[in-house]
């Protein structure tokens, strides 16, 4: 059943074990603006993974959902990153929400040397 999802859960000392599904696409090119500027064309990317979690304690399934989106500049790659993750409640009356952002501060594109 499932992969070893890396993370305990439900604090009985078991990592669980997760059941995937993933799917990713191109969503188009668009301008995006971080710390490092604005690029524009910047081409962005949606993943999205539905998840069953397996708690090793009670034998319970958590559903949950996690949605990727990055955003790479032609020259520079990765300019930003955000991650949405959605779960159903483990052992509390409520799901779990966490949301990530990274974005690029700087960059320094250094010459190609000519052989």
């Amino acid at each position: 059943m499932g992969v070893d999802f890396g993370s305990d859960m439900d604090r009985d000392q078991t990592d669980e074990t997760v059941d995937t599904q993933g799917w990713s696409k191109v969503i188009g090119r668009e301008a995006v603006t971080v710390p490092a500027g604005t690029f524009q064309d910047a081409i962005k990317v949606e993943a999205r993974m539905n998840m069953k979690i397996h708690l090793s304690e009670s034998g319970r399934t958590v559903t949950g959902i996690d949605v990727m989106t990055a955003w790479f500049a032609k020259g520079v790659g990765l300019v930003k990153y955000s991650e949405r993750q959605e779960l159903s409640a483990v052992k509390e009356d409520r799901g779990v929400v966490t949301e990530i952002t990274e974005e690029l501060e700087e960059y320094d594109i250094k010459p190609v040397k000519a052989h």
